[in-house]
């Protein structure tokens, strides 16, 4: 098992709290602006776009989107869950035009820094900006809520004990 996922399997063994989910996009920030080993890389952006995508479908359920919101966030959890199950730089390509569409929702083009994690620079690393993370701080949705959906949704698929986003897409 990677240090990565150790490390993600520890950062979410704590009880759900604000602070809790703003350790975590700081952590995961900083270890996305850190490695530079392109298998890491890859497991952190799986992280990072199945948090994304647990936190996408509970605002689809529970939020007062428009239409448009509402699309735009559809689009991007099908681009997501398409990279996620299906990881290739075309597919997360495609995950980050549609995400850059549904700002703030996703990883896409914008600011996705923590007002409360930025110490020198708004974009700066840790910020949860780098690495898109930030957006999960970002959707109206109550933090603790958000630390409790990648509880729910990323422990299985860290422990293989099954894959959540497989499970959504095939149903």
């Amino acid at each position: 098992m990677s240090e990565i996922i150790k490390n993600t399997l520890k950062k979410l063994s704590v009880n759900p709290t604000n602070e809790a989910l703003l350790d975590f996009v700081h952590w995961i920030d900083l270890e996305y602006c850190q490695t530079s080993d392109s298998k890491n890389q890859e497991i952190i952006n799986q992280i990072i776009t199945r948090a994304i995508i647990a936190m996408g479908h509970y605002i689809i359920e529970n939020a007062k989107l428009n239409s448009a919101q509402s699309a735009n966030i559809n689009k991007t959890l099908i681009a997501a869950s398409e990279y996620a199950v299906f990881p290739s730089q075309q597919n997360l390509d495609n995950y980050f035009f549609e995400a850059t569409n549904s700002y703030p929702f996703g990883k896409g083009e914008g600011c996705y820094s923590v007002k409360s994690l930025v110490k020198d620079k708004p974009c700066g690393i840790g910020t949860g900006c780098r690495s898109g993370a930030g957006s999960l701080c970002s959707n109206g949705v109550d933090n603790k809520v958000v630390f409790s959906l990648l509880k729910e949704n990323l422990l299985p698929w860290l422990s293989n004990e099954g894959d959540p986003v497989l499970k959504t897409a095939c149903d």
